[in-house]
């Protein structure tokens, strides 16, 4: 799990526009200090939620599943850095639309904003999670291990790390995460593997390409 000081460092989502280029090129190519997965993504590379980057809609689709999603780059200097939506936390993408310039749709939270884990049933995978803490830092989360979600939810909880709010954005063999410091080694570098019914087992050890990110840079 990396923490990242929002009164430090600000968020934004990139997007390519097709199939993309790994996290570590992602990182390089716009100079950043880290990133993970934006989200799931369709095979010609568009987001599978809506998607919005800097008041450029990238992505229109809607899927009604699809109840998490994250604000950034708020309008007014009043708006905290980032907002997290759906279930326990704050409004839907659309309305985040009102007081954030980028906005992404994601399938699901996983902690909502009050710390509690919400139920979700599904096959075992590796997976990448986006969220915040006690201390309004933005929280990065990476589990390379594959766990059911609902498990890994409350696992999460149980060891009190102070999560407020927890968003799922990939899993499989897709999920990364990436965080270095410029000319040096990178801090954490992690790839996601397992995936029940595709990739069932622990031999990836490469970054896939992503089409879409959240990156972060130094203010």
């Amino acid at each position: 799990m990396v923490r990242v000081d929002l009164e430090r460092f600000e968020f934004e989502f990139f997007s390519s526009g097709d199939r993309g280029r790994s996290l570590p090129q992602w990182i390089r190519r716009e100079n950043l200090v880290g990133g993970i997965n934006a989200g799931m993504f369709m095979p010609d590379g568009r987001s599978v939620g809506f998607m919005m980057q800097d008041d450029r809609v990238l992505s229109n689709r809607r899927p009604s599943r699809f109840e998490g999603a994250i604000g950034l780059l708020p309008r007014s200097p009043s708006s905290s850095a980032i907002s997290l939506g759906g279930p326990g936390c704050g409004p839907p993408a659309q309305r985040l639309r009102d007081s954030y310039r980028s906005v992404l749709q994601t399938r699901r939270v996983l902690i909502d904003c009050r710390g509690r884990a919400r139920a979700w049933r599904t096959a075992r995978y590796s997976m990448a999670a986006f969220g915040q803490d006690t201390e309004g830092r933005a929280v990065l989360v990476h589990s390379r291990t594959p766990y059911r979600m609902g498990r890994l939810s409350r696992m999460l909880v149980s060891m009190d790390l102070g999560i407020r709010g927890l968003l799922y954005m990939e899993g499989g063999p897709e999920a990364s995460l990436l965080v270095r410091r410029p000319g040096r080694r990178a801090l954490v570098s992690e790839q996601g593997s397992w995936e029940d019914g595709f990739n069932p087992n622990d031999r990836n050890h490469a970054f896939w390409d992503l089409p879409n990110i959240i990156g972060f840079r130094a203010k």
